[in-house]
């Protein structure tokens, strides 16, 4: 089973929030509800963050690769590399580029790409 984990873009201070840091961050907001009563929307409080799931695959250097991840690979030596946005894809229940990709029998992995970059920081690395 893949380990379930989230880190989140914060939109105001233009930066990524780690797993551990937005599970204190979440366990922080938490506390402050129960001391105000309850009395702010949940969804209020995470408005200036965009949340990334973990796809339980690492790239071919061992990084994680989360939604919004840009990764690059290529199928064949012979082909031009592609770089795509990690993306989770509703209607085919997994993340694109890992569950829709095929070439001669062959399946993306994670191993056979790699992160250089993300949606939020770096959108000019989409070809």
């Amino acid at each position: 089973m893949n380990e379930i984990k989230f880190r989140a873009w914060n939109k105001e201070e233009k930066e990524i929030i780690k797993a551990l840091t937005l599970l204190n961050l979440c366990d922080r907001v938490s506390a402050s509800l129960a001391l105000l009563g309850g009395e702010k929307k949940n969804n209020d409080l995470f408005d200036h963050l965009i949340f990334m799931q973990y796809t339980g695959l690492k790239d071919k250097n061992g990084k994680e690769i989360y939604e919004g991840d840009i990764v690059e690979y290529k199928f064949r030596e012979d082909l031009d590399e592609i770089q795509e946005e990690v993306k989770w894809e509703k209607d085919d229940t997994g993340f694109t580029p890992f569950n829709d990709y095929c070439y001669e029998d062959k399946v993306l992995f994670g191993k056979d790409c790699e992160i250089i970059g993300n949606i939020h920081e770096n959108p000019n690395l989409l070809k």
